[in-house]
């Protein structure tokens, strides 16, 4: 459990959480590859009765929208 809480830190930490917005497709094709590599450690993270945790990994690192 500590691996994948470790895994997805790291995975959280060094996302591209904007990569929607790249005009290159080589950006973007990373960026989906890595959010759907995030989930999968979500997914796992889930099934081992820890999505909770997960859940609140993701909320800390995920950049908020922050309207003026």
């Amino acid at each position: 459990m500590i691996e994948l809480a470790l895994k997805l830190e790291e995975q959280l930490k060094s996302h591209d959480w904007f990569f929607e917005y790249s005009d290159d497709h080589r950006y973007w094709g990373a960026g989906l590859k890595e959010r759907l590599e995030i989930a999968d450690t979500m997914k796992e993270m889930k099934e081992a009765g820890h999505g909770d945790l997960a859940q609140t990994m993701f909320d800390k690192y995920k950049p908020k929208n922050k309207m003026p």
